[in-house]
């Protein structure tokens, strides 16, 4: 097998796994959501079945996202050439201190 070979091979690999856990993160975020709009539709009363649901949701989210950040990096590299993936990553990680800058101004509501 040439290097080639072996390169369109693992893209397609990072390709199916970014697609698999892009299923499962919407999956979980909808599922999130549904418990929430169920307890809103019950005016937050009587709602401990919803609230597990919503915050087993909420917990399963955060390891998927990671991963699937972490394979999209990857496959940066078989998409773009090096500065490229360079210069996404560098605009990613920006926005990503902006958004942490945003939640950490005074006045933010809770």
């Amino acid at each position: 097998m040439s290097i080639e070979d072996e390169r369109r091979r693992a893209r397609a690999e990072l390709e199916a796994e970014f697609r698999r856990l892009d299923t499962v993160f919407e999956v979980l975020a909808d599922m999130q959501d549904a418990a929430f709009a169920v307890a809103w539709s019950k005016d937050l009363r009587g709602v401990g079945f919803e609230n597990s649901r919503h915050a087993q949701a909420f917990a399963s989210l955060r390891p998927v996202h990671v991963e699937r950040t972490e394979v999209r990096d990857r496959l940066l590299d078989y998409q773009f050439t090096p500065e490229q993936a360079a210069q996404i990553r560098a605009r990613v990680a920006e926005r990503q201190r902006e958004r942490e800058a945003a939640r950490q101004r005074p006045g933010r509501s809770r």
